[in-house]
């Protein structure tokens, strides 16, 4: 279920991204993370998820640099995750990514380079139903 708090313009982050790099260039989250977004929606990663970066053409990394390094890092957890579960909207994901990276000091320059490239080639899928109207 998800709470709906008064964030900051762009969001906010609860916890930091604890990670142990795996052989494969993957990610291991060690501790849960959040990100809350401007509207106050939660969007949680629960410790022992792996993230690789890839919901992000890899276009793009050639471009404004990797997004499992830097200020990207944050936002690119969360954006996997929610790419991999698929169980919120893509457009929904995609919108939230730019928000995590602004909250994280991406400047709008580069957070609207990758929204636009994630938007256009990135993943996408069909919504699946509301369980109820408290899911989101």
């Amino acid at each position: 279920m998800t709470q709906h708090l008064k964030a900051p313009p762009f969001g906010q982050f609860l916890g930091d991204v604890v990670t142990e790099w795996l052989d494969d260039d993957r990610m291991l989250l060690c501790q849960d993370f959040t990100y809350i977004g401007p509207d106050g929606t939660r969007w949680p990663v629960p410790q022992g998820v792996t993230v690789d970066g890839a919901s992000i053409p890899r276009l793009l990394w050639t471009l404004v640099g990797a997004p499992l390094n830097g200020r990207y890092r944050k936002a690119s957890v969360i954006h996997d995750y929610f790419c991999i579960t698929r169980d919120r909207p893509w457009r929904s994901v995609h919108r939230m990514f730019y928000y995590a990276m602004r909250a994280s000091n991406v400047s709008v320059v580069c957070a609207a380079t990758f929204f636009v490239g994630v938007y256009c080639f990135g993943p996408r899928w069909r919504s699946r139903p509301l369980q109820s109207a408290n899911e989101f």
